[in-house]
């Protein structure tokens, strides 16, 4: 893929518009004046149609990109969250919040409280917890 503004796209751009400006030109020159006044009208109707598509487009354009704008700021005005502002759901499925935890040494593990084969890792993180507790684990 080209790149819009590459050195090859303004090369051929340029090309073709020098080409296609020689080409008006001698036209101009060697047509009769019926033939000439029929190009320029077209010519006319030309312009006002890239112009009025052009402005178009712009204004579709700004519409969108204010609307996306508008969208990240929102989302940039909202505060971030922290551990501490959530609340969870513990093993018995009585929520916690996890506020009252702020400023303490916090182990969070997710588990299948529900599956047959989280016994053990219960009695190992049991260990971890009486291990830690004296120096602020909770």
């Amino acid at each position: 893929m080209v790149h819009p503004h590459s050195l090859l796209v303004i090369t051929i751009n340029g090309a073709g518009l020098f080409i296609e400006t020689v080409y008006l030109l001698l036209f101009l020159i060697y047509s009769n004046h019926k033939q000439r006044i029929k190009v320029l009208l077209i010519m006319l109707a030309e312009i006002v149609f890239v112009g009025v598509l052009s402005a178009l487009v712009l204004t579709v354009a700004e519409i969108v990109f204010v609307g996306v704008l508008q969208q990240q700021s929102s989302m940039v005005a909202q505060p971030k969250k922290t551990l501490y502002d959530f609340t969870v759901m513990d093993a018995k499925g009585n929520d916690v919040d996890l506020s009252v935890h702020k400023g303490k040494v916090v182990l969070i593990v997710n588990v299948a409280s529900k599956c047959g084969l989280i016994n053990n890792n219960y009695d190992e993180l049991n260990q971890i917890y009486l291990k830690y507790k004296e120096k602020g684990l909770h």
